[in-house]
């Protein structure tokens, strides 16, 4: 799918549950009324994101809990959430994202037994919570977090 613009629904604006998705272009949400939950839940695993924006949603830009996605050069910004959430999902790549100015976490690994997952070259600035923030029993131990620009982490180790 390209190009493609999702605004004001109830529960989600895009909703991927298969396997084997590219999405460029995707826009969820134009204004603070934007979609009713989240922005993008990929739940599917071996998916690509790029070049994607996930705006003013009620609830997080994108929730990843499917292994093996790949986001790159995507923005979510503001939404009322934590931004770029990961749940469940394994070997996860956010690339030159961007999570600035959202009323939780930027970018947010939340604590499961998840394994594998690299966060580098992205930007999460101005957020309420914390702009970077690993939950993880052991953090840093699960995900890499490299060459990345941010204000605050919940981690010494976030990078």
């Amino acid at each position: 799918m390209e190009f493609i613009t999702v605004v004001l629904n109830n529960f989600s604006g895009i909703s991927v549950i298969s396997d084997a998705n590219v999405f460029l272009g995707v826009i969820s949400g134009s204004s603070t009324f934007g979609n009713g939950g989240v922005g993008l839940r990929l739940a599917g695993a071996n998916n690509q994101i790029l070049q994607s924006a996930f705006e003013k949603n009620t609830l997080s830009g994108v929730e990843i809990s499917g292994n093996n996605n790949y986001i790159k050069q995507s923005s979510a910004l503001p939404n009322s959430g934590s931004v770029f959430v990961i749940t469940t999902a394994n070997n996860i790549t956010l690339d030159s994202v961007a999570a600035n100015d959202n009323s939780v976490d930027g970018i947010l690994a939340e604590a499961s037994s998840m394994s594998g997952g690299l966060i580098f070259n992205s930007t999460a600035r101005d957020n309420s919570g914390d702009d970077l923030s690993d939950q993880n029993i052991i953090p840093c131990g699960r995900f890499q977090w490299i060459n990345n620009y941010f204000g605050t982490a919940n981690n010494s180790c976030i990078d």
